[in-house]
């Protein structure tokens, strides 16, 4: 017999789910006969009495209570990542479980050496087991030594299809999914529907746009999205309304009606693939680069992709200091400036140490330029990392090799320099390391998929900057940061009265690198500076003196006369200097 409390963990998604919770849990409370799995109950933020449910359950259940509702598949996201078996399986709290069907669908999935297997939902007279195209996502049991190599469910999926999804993705990498007839655990459907006309509209919309995310995903024809919709007129608005361009869809759809919108599938969703395959999408960032220059040749195994942009045209001493110590720890440079001219000099410079120098149009900020650089790198999946780094930080004030080493060692496989819980919690985006088990996953690869060519800053901090970290961490990606911000503010509360900024002690959502950056650098051996700190002194720094002294450990002497120009703003608020000028006439 199975011990079912060491090898599986259950994960039951709920919303606004009290009524049905209760029974869920007894009906496998009830048929046990050993102690139980471990149990976590992710809620999507439930308004009603879902807590004081679990509660009388005490230690048979540990609540994963999300502050926002991320939808059936990002909640399943979060339950796998925090379960520690090989085996999980996902539940929807309307389905009555007992110990001997988990036994039988568990023993199946190893019988069968599967990576997803379901039951019957329903009695059935045929008791067969047999590989199929998908499954009903009431009851899924995974196996995550086959499941972690492509990733879980995708989460552009809000509602719908997403049990689709994952049963397609897991047989065209070759793996069985398996549907258990003879084994039986009930759905009675719908225990977190409470069917008004609010959500009658709400499934319209999910539903429909769920199908035809899954229909340009999966590539299929656009008549059959166009047959689709016109048999479902209730969903056709919310499905067309949904997708990522959305003015323009509104835009079009007004002007030119449903099925113009819908002969046009490529400025709904970007193509699936990336990097040197041909596709609209893929030219929009083509497009953008103005000329590719090659430097030296790719020899390494980790890979660096630096956005960069001066107003001059420079490339800047702090730049070439940073590409070279990147250069001397392992890092083939992709570096992608957005100046609107680059200075002749800085260039030869930068190509001694770069594979390659893209110039291209200053638009869609960092991630647009790192985007840009994957079409310029074949087999970047196989890296032993990325690198995404950009040039808002001055130094580094030191060598950086232990901290690579640091890095590499662990066994965390996404890193940073520094978190923040400002919007929310995410890694800042300066920083960004990425190893292969990253590099390789559907979180990462549908993000730069899906990546658009936004203007507005705060929608670029809001949908990239925090949304790229928040996606690893949903998908179950183990990450860390080398200066968290709350032992940053421990140091900073030692000092006592000697730290200047008392005041954000009563909230922890600051940011570390702004208001402790002299700590970070005197206290922590931090090894940048960023940049804003000697341009604006927004929080008006007691250590804006020490600036120049700092930022003279980063470049050699006789680049020193260069770190006058980037000094804008005295601790007062007047100039120091004027610019750029003098120093490109030296």
């Amino acid at each position: 017999m199975q011990d079912l409390a060491t090898e599986l963990t259950l994960v039951t998604v709920s919303y606004n789910s009290a009524e049905v919770l209760g029974a869920h849990i007894e009906s496998l409370r009830a048929s046990a006969s050993s102690a139980l799995p471990r149990w976590l109950i992710v809620d999507n933020a439930s308004t009603d009495q879902t807590d004081e449910v679990l509660k009388q359950y005490g230690s048979d259940v540990e609540l994963i209570k999300n502050t926002d509702n991320v939808g059936f598949g990002g909640a399943c996201n979060i339950g796998i990542a925090a379960s520690k078996t090989r085996y999980v399986v996902v539940l929807n709290p309307d389905t009555e479980l007992s110990e001997s069907a988990l036994e039988r669908l568990l023993a199946e999935l190893k019988a069968h050496d599967a990576a997803i297997a379901g039951p019957a939902l329903e009695p059935a007279d045929d008791k067969s087991v047999e590989a199929v195209a998908w499954l009903v996502g009431a009851v899924l049991l995974f196996d995550t030594e086959k499941m972690n190599p492509i990733g879980y469910f995708d989460e552009r999926f809000f509602l719908y299809e997403e049990d689709v999804d994952i049963c397609k993705c897991a047989n065209d990498a070759g793996l069985k999914v398996i549907h258990c007839r003879n084994v039986s655990i009930p759905h009675v459907g719908a225990g977190s529907t409470v069917r008004t006309k609010a959500v009658n509209e709400f499934i319209h919309f999910h539903k429909g746009r769920s199908f035809v995310l899954y229909a340009q995903k999966h590539q299929f024809p656009a008549e059959h999205v166009q047959t689709y919709i016109r048999k479902n007129n209730r969903r056709r608005w919310f499905a067309l309304l949904s997708f990522g361009r959305a003015r323009y869809v509104r835009a079009k759809a007004k002007l030119s009606g449903v099925d113009s919108v819908i002969g046009r599938p490529r400025s709904m969703l970007p193509s699936i693939g990336f990097g040197r395959s041909a596709s609209t999408w893929n030219d929009e960032f083509k497009r953008s680069v103005i000329k590719c220059y090659t430097g030296v040749d790719r020899d390494q195994d980790k890979l660096c992709f630096f956005a960069s942009f001066h107003p001059q045209g420079l490339i800047s001493p702090f730049v070439l200091a940073y590409l070279r110590e990147l250069r001397a720890n392992g890092f083939d440079i992709i570096l992608c400036t957005t100046s609107s001219i680059l200075e002749p000099r800085s260039l030869t410079s930068a190509l001694s140490l770069c594979h390659k120098i893209l110039h291209r149009e200053n638009i869609g900020h960092d991630f647009a330029s790192w985007r840009s650089c994957f079409d310029e790198i074949d087999n970047w999946q196989v890296a032993r990392a990325i690198l995404f780094t950009n040039d808002s930080i001055l130094g580094p004030l030191h060598s950086l090799q232990s901290l690579f080493e640091r890095i590499d060692k662990q066994p965390e496989v996404f890193w940073g320099l520094n978190d923040n819980y400002q919007v929310k919690y995410h890694i800042q985006s300066f920083f960004l390391y990425c190893k292969t088990p990253v590099l390789q996953s559907k979180a990462f690869q549908r993000f730069w998929m899906e990546l658009e060519m936004l203007e507005d800053k705060n929608e670029i901090i809001v949908q990239y900057e925090v949304g790229f970290s928040r996606r690893l961490m949903r998908a179950g990606l183990s990450h860390a940061v080398l200066f968290p911000a709350e032992q940053t503010l421990e140091r900073c509360k030692r000092l006592g009265a000697e730290f200047q900024h008392q005041k954000i002690f009563k909230n922890n959502r600051v940011n570390t690198t702004r208001y402790c950056w002299y700590e970070l650098i005197e206290y922590l051996h931090y090894p940048f500076l960023k940049s804003e700190i000697p341009r604006d002194n927004h929080y008006k720094s007691v250590h804006i003196n020490k600036v120049t002294e700092i930022l003279q450990r980063a470049l050699p002497e006789n680049d020193w006369a260069y770190i006058p120009s980037i000094i804008v703003a005295s601790n007062d608020g007047d100039a120091v200097c004027d610019v750029v000028q003098n120093v490109t006439d030296s």
